[in-house]
């Protein structure tokens, strides 16, 4: 039995649900009195030399706050919602847990020996650690009632170092950096191994849950990992693209350490921390497009989900390279002398904005659906647009367009006619997307241009009649008299009228 079984989830608590909707009013209230608000995404950055966080606010770079944890911190992750940052402490054993409310530290959780790797469930129920010194994982509860509980202790590799979470919440990764394996654990089977190559160390996963990348800092490379079933063409017999399996390897620079894929880049991003460089994958042919030169001995890296920076953590210089990924420009900031920051994980985090509602279906045509929605967010970046044909309960939502912030319609051009599509939307901000709306469906008009109307009677105001036009070549055969007695007076085809 696997210990989502054994642990079920629980309903978070009505005083979490009343305290959301204060907020929410407050923020009312706040914009009525004429305040202005904006969407913030925070950085977390373990300083292992000070024993402290640093919380820099990713809009203008500006360190916000320096909060004392354990001992050595290391590693640091966000929750989905924003709501807490985890930091692991590798000299005493201990997870640090940040109220990013007020960042402040909330509770202390006990872990394994010298835990190093930390990733949180996209589905906000657990957060996985890996215990570099005793070769297991620590799952952690987030639910009200085993919240911030060690509920399962899973052995892995040798020395597992970085973890990963893909977006479906199937599969946890870990990377083991003693035997050059990548541990993946199924949170409803069993753990699997899959081989990698020398020294694998950092481990993230893309946005569409398709791949799984790993850096391995002894032979300077980084593994290309096919997440299971979610690359394989239906009538395609070659499997190389399945079962949690390498699928490519790509060389780097010296000493590769964290690694981030970037979304609206196609990219992964790779710190090399032995020549202090970042190699940039494009994602489409996975070959290095470009290096960029950064601080000393960088080894976390990290980027907001619809963000277009990346933050490249430098040990030794105690610095954080601020890369714009649109023109490759740098900026640098301090972490403060002494800090020794590190920053292994997904460190960047923020709260995502409020769900649209109200999505309707305005208008349709032989090739169009018009939609409209009600924007309940303040801090929005914009809207995502998903569509699927109803009928076909296999058929995932495609993302087929983005709108920017406070839009409230869109129209979706270039369908087929006569078919039914259903619609959802979200909202989006520089760290995390909201709920999806309720979704809509409705069917496309059927196109004149390639039907027969009849009027049945004297006059065109008598009863109106469309046919197909497929099956125009039977009435060439309907005999002109039988037509006439039916009551027929005239067919319009296209722009052509028949009298009889």
């Amino acid at each position: 039995m696997n210990f989502k079984d054994r642990y079920p989830v629980k309903r978070r608590s009505r005083y979490r649900e009343n305290c959301t909707t204060f907020c929410s009013a407050f923020v009312l209230m706040y914009l009525l009195w004429g305040g202005t608000c904006q969407a913030t995404t925070y950085a977390y950055v373990p300083n292992s030399g000070t024993d402290t966080l640093s919380v820099f606010r990713t809009s203008d770079n500006a360190l916000v706050k320096t909060i004392a944890v354990g001992q050595g911190p290391y590693g640091a992750a966000v929750s989905q919602d924003g709501n807490y940052a985890y930091v692991t402490n590798m000299e005493d054993g201990t997870v640090s847990v940040i109220n990013t409310s007020d960042n402040e530290v909330s509770d202390t959780v006990t872990v394994g020996i010298s835990p190093m790797g930390i990733a949180a469930d996209p589905d906000g129920q657990y957060v996985y650690v890996a215990n570099n010194g005793d070769d297991t994982v620590s799952v952690i509860s987030t639910e009200d009632d085993d919240e911030n509980t060690v509920i399962a202790t899973i052995q892995v590799g040798k020395n597992p170092y970085a973890i990963a979470v893909d977006p479906d919440s199937d599969y946890v990764y870990v990377t083991n950096n003693g035997d050059n394996t990548v541990s993946v654990i199924s949170t409803s089977d069993d753990t699997a191994t899959v081989t990698v190559g020398q020294g694998p160390l950092g481990v993230a996963t893309d946005p569409d849950g398709d791949y799984v990348y790993v850096t391995n800092t002894l032979d300077n490379t980084v593994s290309v990992i096919s997440i299971e079933g979610d690359n394989q063409d239906e009538d395609d017999d070659d499997e190389d693209e399945d079962d949690n399996r390498v699928v490519a390897t790509v060389s780097v620079g010296n000493s590769p350490w964290g690694v981030a894929v970037v979304q609206n880049d196609d990219a992964v991003y790779v710190a090399n921390s032995g020549d202090d460089t970042v190699s940039v994958i494009s994602t489409s042919d996975r070959t290095v497009s470009s290096t960029l030169s950064v601080g000393d001995e960088p080894l976390g890296v990290a980027a907001p989900k619809n963000g277009d920076v990346v933050y490249v953590v430098n040990r030794s210089d105690e610095t954080i390279s601020v890369i714009d990924t649109s023109d490759d420009t740098i900026q640098t900031i301090s972490t403060g002398e002494g800090t020794a920051p590190a920053a292994l994980g997904d460190f960047i985090g923020g709260w995502a904005p409020e769900a649209p509602d109200g999505l309707t279906i305005e208008d349709t045509s032989d090739d169009s659906i018009e939609l409209s929605w009600t924007d309940n967010s303040y801090d929005e970046m914009g809207f995502k647009i998903e569509r699927r044909e109803y009928y076909d309960d296999d058929d995932e939502f495609d993302q087929v367009a983005v709108v920017g912030s406070n839009v409230t319609s869109y129209t979706d051009g270039g369908l087929s006619s006569v078919t039914t599509y259903e619609y959802r939307i979200r909202a989006y901000n520089e760290s995390s997307d909201s709920d999806y709306s309720d979704s809509v469906y409705d069917e496309t008009d059927e196109d004149d241009s390639s039907s027969i109307s009849c009027f049945i009677g004297a006059t065109s105001a008598d009863r109106h009649l469309k046919i197909p036009s497929g099956i125009l070549l039977a009435l060439l055969f309907f005999p002109i008299s039988m037509a006439a007695g039916y009551g027929v007076r005239k067919i319009f085809f296209r722009d052509k009228s028949f009298f009889f």
